[in-house]
């Protein structure tokens, strides 16, 4: 391994140059990606767990949503679409 971290009490290696720049940001505390969802404002050192973090947004609006009535109506709605599904792998074309 080539690229090695010289911050004091580290010395992790890598093998490509901009492995060793993305760990040195884990030293520095720079962080310059922040969330846009209104109230949250979280601030990331890489783009990736930034766009991971969004990830956790869309998971609560959609428990946000599945605790109302809204559930029931996809659960039927998918249940419609499956029971179509099958009647047509079937051969029975009820449309």
């Amino acid at each position: 391994r080539k690229f090695v971290c010289m911050q004091e009490n580290c010395r992790k290696a890598f093998k490509r140059y901009e492995h060793l720049k993305r760990h040195f940001l884990t030293h520095t505390g720079e962080r310059f990606f922040q969330c846009s969802m209104a109230g949250c404002g979280k601030m990331f050192a890489r783009l990736d767990n930034l766009k991971q973090h969004y990830k956790t947004h869309e998971w609560n609006s959609m428990t946000k949503r599945t605790t109302n009535n809204e559930k029931d109506d996809k659960v039927q709605v998918f249940d419609a679409r499956v029971s179509n599904i099958l009647h047509l792998v079937e051969g029975n074309n009820y449309y």
